[in-house]
Protein backbone atom coordinates (compact mmCIF):
# COMPACT_ATOMS: atom_id res chain seq x y z
CA UNK A 1 0.00 0.00 0.00
CA UNK A 2 1.27 3.32 -0.86
CA UNK A 3 2.34 5.65 2.03
CA UNK A 4 -0.60 8.33 2.79
CA UNK A 5 1.68 10.56 3.18
CA UNK A 6 2.69 10.88 -0.61
CA UNK A 7 -0.96 12.19 -1.73
CA UNK A 8 -0.48 15.70 -1.83
CA UNK A 9 -4.19 15.73 -0.51
CA UNK A 10 -3.10 14.84 3.02
CA UNK A 11 -3.95 16.09 6.02
CA UNK A 12 -7.47 17.02 5.40
CA UNK A 13 -8.19 20.15 7.33
CA UNK A 14 -11.93 21.38 8.42
CA UNK A 15 -12.80 19.47 5.59
CA UNK A 16 -10.56 20.46 2.66
CA UNK A 17 -7.87 18.73 1.28
CA UNK A 18 -4.24 20.46 2.00
CA UNK A 19 -4.28 22.32 -1.81
CA UNK A 20 -8.15 24.15 -0.69
CA UNK A 21 -6.77 24.90 2.76
CA UNK A 22 -3.69 26.59 1.34
CA UNK A 23 -5.57 28.49 -1.09
CA UNK A 24 -8.19 29.52 2.06
CA UNK A 25 -5.25 30.93 3.77
CA UNK A 26 -4.07 32.49 1.02
CA UNK A 27 -7.32 34.79 0.39
CA UNK A 28 -7.73 35.27 4.17
CA UNK A 29 -4.62 35.83 5.49
CA UNK A 30 -3.16 37.22 2.59
CA UNK A 31 -0.44 34.38 1.76
CA UNK A 32 0.11 30.73 2.51
CA UNK A 33 1.42 31.89 6.14
CA UNK A 34 3.27 29.01 7.54
CA UNK A 35 1.74 29.50 11.11
CA UNK A 36 -1.29 29.61 9.96
CA UNK A 37 -1.18 26.56 8.23
CA UNK A 38 0.46 24.63 11.27
CA UNK A 39 -2.39 26.26 12.53
CA UNK A 40 -4.83 24.43 10.94
CA UNK A 41 -3.27 21.35 11.75
CA UNK A 42 -3.30 21.98 15.19
CA UNK A 43 -6.79 23.08 15.12
CA UNK A 44 -7.90 19.80 13.68
CA UNK A 45 -5.93 18.17 16.27
CA UNK A 46 -7.15 19.76 19.20
CA UNK A 47 -11.28 19.74 17.94
CA UNK A 48 -10.42 15.70 17.65
CA UNK A 49 -9.40 15.02 21.54
CA UNK A 50 -11.98 17.09 22.46
CA UNK A 51 -14.48 15.50 20.72
CA UNK A 52 -12.70 12.20 22.23
CA UNK A 53 -13.72 13.65 25.45
CA UNK A 54 -17.01 13.90 25.00
CA UNK A 55 -20.13 11.69 24.59
CA UNK A 56 -22.54 13.61 23.19
CA UNK A 57 -21.98 15.54 20.25
CA UNK A 58 -21.77 18.22 18.92
CA UNK A 59 -20.04 20.20 21.38
CA UNK A 60 -20.33 23.56 22.19
CA UNK A 61 -16.68 24.80 23.05
CA UNK A 62 -14.31 27.91 23.25
CA UNK A 63 -10.51 28.40 22.53
CA UNK A 64 -7.96 30.07 23.90
CA UNK A 65 -4.55 31.44 21.73
CA UNK A 66 -0.93 31.46 23.09
CA UNK A 67 -0.07 34.10 20.27
CA UNK A 68 -1.65 36.42 18.40
CA UNK A 69 0.47 35.61 15.88
CA UNK A 70 -1.01 33.30 12.79
CA UNK A 71 -2.89 31.17 15.32
CA UNK A 72 -5.78 32.90 15.61
CA UNK A 73 -6.25 33.32 12.27
CA UNK A 74 -6.45 29.19 11.74
CA UNK A 75 -8.83 29.12 14.46
CA UNK A 76 -11.44 31.62 13.00
CA UNK A 77 -11.17 29.76 9.90
CA UNK A 78 -11.62 26.54 10.84
CA UNK A 79 -14.46 27.00 13.71
CA UNK A 80 -17.51 29.25 14.58
CA UNK A 81 -14.92 30.62 17.16
CA UNK A 82 -14.60 34.49 16.83
CA UNK A 83 -12.86 37.51 18.45
CA UNK A 84 -16.23 39.31 18.21
CA UNK A 85 -18.54 36.57 19.36
CA UNK A 86 -16.02 36.30 22.31
CA UNK A 87 -15.24 32.45 22.05
CA UNK A 88 -11.82 32.95 21.11
CA UNK A 89 -9.44 34.07 23.49
CA UNK A 90 -6.42 35.29 22.69
CA UNK A 91 -3.73 35.24 25.73
CA UNK A 92 0.11 36.70 24.35
CA UNK A 93 1.84 34.37 25.92
CA UNK A 94 4.05 34.36 23.09
CA UNK A 95 4.17 30.45 22.73
CA UNK A 96 2.55 28.33 19.17
CA UNK A 97 -0.30 26.69 21.33
CA UNK A 98 -3.98 26.22 21.56
CA UNK A 99 -6.41 24.91 23.74
CA UNK A 100 -10.24 23.78 23.12
CA UNK A 101 -12.44 23.80 26.05
CA UNK A 102 -15.80 22.56 25.82
CA UNK A 103 -18.83 24.20 27.74
CA UNK A 104 -19.74 24.29 30.31
CA UNK A 105 -17.58 21.87 32.17
CA UNK A 106 -13.99 23.48 30.86
CA UNK A 107 -12.62 20.31 30.21
CA UNK A 108 -10.29 21.07 27.15
CA UNK A 109 -7.54 19.62 25.26
CA UNK A 110 -4.08 21.63 24.74
CA UNK A 111 -1.85 21.33 21.73
CA UNK A 112 1.34 23.10 21.31
CA UNK A 113 4.26 22.45 19.48
CA UNK A 114 6.53 20.13 20.59
CA UNK A 115 10.72 21.03 19.99
CA UNK A 116 11.82 17.62 21.39
CA UNK A 117 9.63 15.83 17.92
CA UNK A 118 10.94 18.75 15.50
CA UNK A 119 14.17 16.47 14.56
CA UNK A 120 12.57 14.60 11.39
CA UNK A 121 11.52 17.79 9.82
CA UNK A 122 14.43 19.94 9.52
CA UNK A 123 12.65 22.69 7.84
CA UNK A 124 9.68 23.45 9.92
CA UNK A 125 12.23 22.93 13.24
CA UNK A 126 14.85 25.94 11.12
CA UNK A 127 11.32 27.86 10.60
CA UNK A 128 9.70 27.21 13.85
CA UNK A 129 12.87 28.21 16.35
CA UNK A 130 13.87 31.12 13.90
CA UNK A 131 17.20 29.37 12.60
CA UNK A 132 16.71 30.26 9.13
CA UNK A 133 16.26 33.57 8.16
CA UNK A 134 12.80 34.22 5.61
CA UNK A 135 14.71 35.38 2.83
CA UNK A 136 16.86 31.95 3.15
CA UNK A 137 13.79 29.83 3.82
CA UNK A 138 12.58 27.42 1.32
CA UNK A 139 8.65 27.63 1.25
CA UNK A 140 7.94 24.47 -0.78
CA UNK A 141 10.28 22.24 1.25
CA UNK A 142 8.48 24.05 4.48
CA UNK A 143 4.86 23.72 3.31
CA UNK A 144 5.59 20.16 2.65
CA UNK A 145 7.48 19.42 6.29
CA UNK A 146 4.40 21.23 7.87
CA UNK A 147 2.11 18.75 5.79
CA UNK A 148 3.53 15.68 6.54
CA UNK A 149 5.18 16.34 9.84
CA UNK A 150 2.74 19.10 11.22
CA UNK A 151 0.65 16.65 13.35
CA UNK A 152 4.14 14.47 14.60
CA UNK A 153 5.58 17.86 15.62
CA UNK A 154 2.68 18.57 17.87
CA UNK A 155 1.48 17.17 21.73
CA UNK A 156 -1.39 17.10 23.37
CA UNK A 157 -2.64 17.72 26.85
CA UNK A 158 -5.63 17.30 28.87
CA UNK A 159 -6.74 20.48 30.78
CA UNK A 160 -9.13 22.30 32.74
CA UNK A 161 -10.20 25.52 32.41
CA UNK A 162 -10.86 28.33 35.44
CA UNK A 163 -14.66 28.73 35.64
CA UNK A 164 -14.24 32.10 35.38
CA UNK A 165 -12.70 31.93 31.91
CA UNK A 166 -16.20 29.85 30.68
CA UNK A 167 -18.18 32.96 31.30
CA UNK A 168 -18.99 35.35 28.61
CA UNK A 169 -18.77 38.44 29.86
CA UNK A 170 -22.02 41.05 29.83
CA UNK A 171 -21.87 44.52 28.44
CA UNK A 172 -24.59 45.88 30.60
CA UNK A 173 -25.95 49.22 30.39
CA UNK A 174 -24.12 52.19 28.46
CA UNK A 175 -23.95 55.84 29.56
CA UNK A 176 -22.33 58.76 27.87
CA UNK A 177 -18.74 59.66 28.46
CA UNK A 178 -18.54 63.11 30.12
CA UNK A 179 -15.20 63.69 28.43
CA UNK A 180 -15.84 62.40 24.64
CA UNK A 181 -19.77 62.36 24.21
CA UNK A 182 -19.24 58.40 23.24
CA UNK A 183 -21.38 55.91 24.77
CA UNK A 184 -19.66 53.51 26.71
CA UNK A 185 -20.19 50.37 29.05
CA UNK A 186 -21.07 51.88 32.39
CA UNK A 187 -19.50 49.02 34.30
CA UNK A 188 -15.90 50.57 32.99
CA UNK A 189 -16.24 53.44 35.25
CA UNK A 190 -16.87 57.87 35.33
CA UNK A 191 -15.69 58.08 31.55
CA UNK A 192 -14.94 55.95 29.02
CA UNK A 193 -11.45 53.83 28.82
CA UNK A 194 -10.58 55.51 25.55
CA UNK A 195 -10.47 58.49 27.67
CA UNK A 196 -8.53 56.92 30.44
CA UNK A 197 -5.85 55.41 28.77
CA UNK A 198 -2.79 56.24 26.30
CA UNK A 199 -4.46 56.19 22.48
CA UNK A 200 -1.80 55.69 19.88
CA UNK A 201 -3.52 58.18 17.77
CA UNK A 202 -4.09 62.02 18.35
CA UNK A 203 -7.79 63.72 16.75
CA UNK A 204 -6.76 66.23 13.96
Amino acid sequence: MDNPLNNPDLPRIGGKTWPEFIRLVENFHGYAAPGALLGGIMVELARERLLELRSERPVLFIVMAETYACLPDAVQLLTPCTVGNQRLHVLNLNRYALSFFAKPDGQGARVFVDNAKLGPWPHLRDWFMGITDKKDQDEALLCEDIRQGGAEACSVQLIKARPEFMSRERKGRNAICPICGEPYPLRDGESCLGCRESLPFELS
